[in-house]
């Protein structure tokens, strides 16, 4: 990368399937360096051959990223790296009496603590090239959907972490953008365990999870695209003046409608639902 001439470099992690996979490709095909992290090297050869860089880390070891950190000042060389695009997620669904600890801890660990490091260790790089920050979060940090608990949290905590880091970046030239996706066709929800299986199978919330689980489904198969993200991606790292947030979503309007309902409205018609 030492030799580039083209638009800069943007790291983007999870870029093995869905909207990290999507977003890498866009980013090529749009004259950026791409560096993207998987946990698996193999999950990587489709970037290596699109000419893009690998590193293979595990975000939720902050030393794996620390040295992570140092193999990409050697990817990048001269290179101006000028984003950073926090992706990688997991999904965590149930219902809360039903779910322990550990099953809260691993989402956040995921969802946020990771993005956290990854600041730690890549903002000196990004403040120093007036770069942006992306971080995909989820209609599901706007509003918080049963049984989808610690995935929700962990969206809320992103909304706020990405709040506070445009402040503080701001005085260096630095911008923060939210894409709040909402159903997207990629594999979280296969990769995931789903609400409906046998964990829960006899617990009293069980009709309740089908249901959940099957609208969870269709809601999947009419998703956007994982290309539409990948977009709005693109938008907030090119733009003249970055958008705070960017919610991509069909019919985005239903999501700003239901913020501005009562609670106990939205209560009860995901109650009928």
């Amino acid at each position: 990368m030492g030799g580039s001439t083209g638009r800069g470099a943007v790291l983007v992690t999870g870029v093995s399937t869905g909207i990290g996979k999507a977003t890498a490709q866009r980013l090529l095909e749009n004259g950026f360096e791409v560096l993207g992290t998987v946990r698996r090297r193999e999950d990587g050869d489709w970037l290596r051959e699109s000419g893009g860089q690998l590193l293979v880390v595990d975000l939720c070891d902050d030393d794996a990223v620390a040295a992570a950190g140092e193999r990409a000042e050697e990817l990048l060389g001269s290179t101006t790296l000028v984003g950073l695009v926090n992706n990688a997620g997991i999904l965590g669904a149930g219902p809360i009496e039903s779910l322990g600890a550990e099953d809260f801890r691993r989402v956040m660990e995921v969802n946020l603590f990771a993005v956290a490091a990854l600041c730690r260790v890549f903002l000196p790089r990004i403040r120093r090239a007036k770069g942006r920050v992306v971080n995909i979060s989820s209609v599901s940090g706007l509003f918080a959907a049963p049984f989808l608990a610690p995935y929700a949290a962990s969206k809320f905590a992103l909304e706020a972490f990405s709040d506070s880091l445009r402040r503080e970046l701001r005085p260096f030239g630095c911008d923060v953008t939210l894409i709040e996706p909402g159903p997207i066709k990629t594999p979280i929800w296969r990769k995931a365990h789903v609400a409906s299986g046998e964990r829960f199978e006899g617990s009293v919330y069980q009709q309740a999870l089908e249901r959940f689980a099957a609208r969870a489904r269709t809601s999947e198969a009419r998703g956007l695209p994982a290309s539409r993200v990948a977009e709005a991606v693109l938008r907030a790292l090119s733009a003249r003046r970055a958008p705070i947030r960017i919610l991509a979503a069909r019919r985005a309007f239903v999501y700003r409608i239901a913020r501005g309902l009562p609670t106990r409205v939205v209560d009860a018609i995901l109650a009928r639902r």
